[in-house]
């Protein structure tokens, strides 16, 4: 079957979009996965999800509105991407929130995921939501969620709406409470080390609490970390589970 111009330049038009979701997409945007596989996953997914033979014929605009369009269909894949970034950094947030209470968060790590700065807590549940994400088939839900987007979507139909800047909000909110649950065994137990701490200080003034009640708290933090790895992978799953939807959602409420 003789490949048109017109599918060619909707092709193109779809390739803009899913290009920029694989650039930003987690996991996928590792450093150690060259750009130039990405862009290739991307071009891949495209023809799946436009064979030739299932091509919409439709108007392709020409001169500038043609590179308007490119710009448009860009910016809806960089939504797009950000909104399952969210998911991501709101488990690295349940991360910083433990370093934080067991003083972890003076020391910093490179974290291989992203080669930038982050936590020692932070780098790990980071490496642990990757395998989650896999776990969960995340993956396959993005793959169904472009599908779905270039029904719901069409190429150069798409503007941004009102309701934008709430679903990132609402969504913000959701995994700021989803990391708050994460690290609250952890919060719990340091509370209680530092009740316990001050009661003994009161009682025996000679009492070094920083060189006494610190290792304690590390120590048992680190244990209820240890035993609340299937508790957070649960909470994750759920998370990462329902992460393609939720970023659908936020480019349906900017939908027209």
């Amino acid at each position: 079957m003789a490949l048109s111009l017109e599918y060619g330049q909707q092709l193109l038009l779809l390739f803009a979009r899913h290009s920029a979701v694989f650039l930003m997409l987690p996991v996928f945007s590792l450093r150690a996965l060259p750009v130039t596989v990405r862009l290739a996953l991307a071009g891949l997914v495209s023809v799946a999800v436009m064979p030739p033979e299932t091509a919409i014929h439709r108007p392709v605009p020409g001169d500038y509105g043609y590179f308007l369009a490119l710009g448009k269909e860009t910016l809806l894949g960089v939504f797009l991407g950000f909104g399952l970034q969210l998911a991501f950094a709101g488990l690295q947030g349940a991360g910083a929130l433990v370093d934080m209470q067991l003083g972890f968060s003076m020391a910093e790590v490179v974290d291989p995921a992203s080669g930038a700065r982050d936590s020692l807590m932070g780098a790990f549940y980071h490496l642990l939501a990757a395998y989650v994400f896999f776990a969960v088939d995340a993956h396959h839900q993005v793959v169904l969620a472009l599908r779905y987007l270039f029904q719901a979507a069409p190429l150069d139909h798409w503007a941004m709406g009102s309701g934008t800047v709430e679903g990132f909000l609402s969504l913000s909110a959701t995994l700021f409470t989803a990391a708050v649950r994460m690290a609250l065994p952890v919060l719990t137990v340091t509370l209680v080390v530092d009740l316990a701490l001050a009661l003994a200080t009161r009682l025996v003034p000679q009492l070094q609490p920083y060189y006494v009640g610190q290792p304690l708290k590390i120590g048992l933090g680190l244990l209820v970390v240890l035993l609340g790895v299937p508790l957070w992978v649960s909470l994750a799953s759920g998370v990462l589970s329902g992460l393609a939807k939720d970023a659908i959602v936020l480019v349906g409420a900017a939908r027209p």
